[in-house]
C-alpha cells in the first residue's frame, strides 16, 4: 500500500505505513465481526485466515509490478530437496544443499548459553526450549526428543532444530527451530533446516504428523510454515506468558502424505555445487 513514488521521503512512508496499519486493523475487525455474526466458528475463521495468507504468498504481493489477475492457478510442483542422512550407531547427521544438522552434544553448552542470551531468543518461545535442552544435556532421551545443531555451508554453528514429544502411537511429534546467530537470519537457512527436519521425521522416523507451536505475534514464522505446507490447526488463547504478557499460540501441522505430495528427497550428489560437510 506504500506509494512507490514517495520512496525517497521517509516521513511520507512512515505516515502512509501508519495509515495502512490502522486501515488493515479496521478491515480485519470488520471482517471477523461479520463472519462471527454469520455463524462462523473459530476453526472456520482460522481456515479463512489461512486462505488469505496462501493467496498473498501465491500472488507475490511483496513483489513490485505484480500482476494480480491469475485466471489459471498452476498445479503445485513437487520440490526436489537435496537430502543425505548418515546414521552410524546412535549418531545421525543430515546434510542438505547449504546446511548440515548434527546431534546436540554436552560440549554445546557454551553455544546454548550464548544463544540463550540473545534478546530475540529471550523474547520468544525458543527461550524455554534452550532452558529445557541445557537441563537435559547430560541425560538426553533420544526416544522422545532428537535435537540437532544447524551448521551453514562454512561449517559454522548457526542454530538449532528439535523434534520432541515423539510418540509411536500415534506416530507424531512436535518440532521447533531457531537461528541463534543473528547474522544467519533472513538467508534461507531456517527454511532449509525445517524441510530437512520434516524429511527426517517422515522418511526416517516414519512419523505421520508433525506440528509446530508459534507465538501469535510471530507472523514471519507463521508465514514460513504456511509457505512450506503446514496447515493451521487452531489457536491456544493466552496460554503462554512472555515478557509478562499472555500471548496466543498458533498450532500448525503437516502430515506425511502432504509432505510427500510437495517434496521429493534426492541425494545431494545430484545437485551441482554441493560440497561435503564434515560436522
Amino acid at each position: 500500500m506504500i506509494d512507490r513514488n514517495a520512496h525517497n521521503d521517509p516521513e511520507a512512508i512512515a505516515k502512509k505505513r501508519k495509515q495502512d496499519e490502522i486501515l488493515c486493523r479496521v478491515l480485519a475487525e470488520s471482517v471477523v465481526t461479520q463472519l462471527i455474526r454469520s455463524g462462523c466458528e473459530t476453526g472456520q475463521l482460522i481456515s479463512f485466515t489461512s486462505e488469505i495468507m496462501r493467496n498473498v504468498i501465491d500472488r507475490g504481493f511483496a513483489q513490485p509490478d505484480l500482476h494480480v489477475e491469475q485466471p489459471h492457478r498452476a498445479q503445485p510442483k513437487i520440490v526436489e530437496v537435496p537430502f543425505d542422512c548418515d546414521t552410524r550407531g546412535d549418531r545421525t547427521v543430515i546434510r542438505g544443499l547449504r546446511v548440515a544438522l548434527r546431534p546436540l552434544e554436552p560440549e554445546d553448552r557454551p553455544l546454548l548459553e550464548k544463544w540463550g542470551g540473545d534478546k530475540d531468543i529471550q523474547h520468544s518461545l525458543s527461550n524455554s526450549l534452550v532452558l529445557e535442552l541445557m537441563a537435559e544435556l547430560t541425560r538426553p532421551d533420544t526416544h522422545t526428543r532428537q535435537t540437532f545443531i544447524i551448521h551453514d555451508e562454512r561449517d559454522r554453528p548457526i542454530g538449532l532444530t528439535s523434534l520432541f514429544n515423539l510418540s509411536a502411537s500415534p506416530a507424531c511429534g512436535e518440532m521447533a527451530k531457531f537461528l541463534g546467530a543473528p547474522e544467519a537470519r533472513g538467508k534461507g537457512y531456517a527454511k532449509e533446516s525445517e524441510v530437512l527436519m520434516l524429511g527426517y521425521a517422515f522418511e526416517r522416523l516414519k512419523l505421520n504428523r508433525v506440528f509446530i507451536r508459534t507465538a501469535g505475534f510471530n507472523l514471519q514464522n507463521i508465514k514460513l510454515n504456511e509457505k512450506l505446507g503446514l496447515r493451521f490447526e487452531g489457536i491456544l488463547r493466552e496460554c503462554r506468558l512472555l515478557d509478562d504478557q499472555l500471548v496466543d499460540i498458533v498450532v500448525m501441522s503437516i502430515l506425511s502424505r502432504e509432505f510427500a505430495a510437495a517434496y521429493r528427497l534426492a541425494p545431494r550428489a545430484k545437485f551441482q555445487g554441493t560440497g561435503d560437510k564434515s560436522c
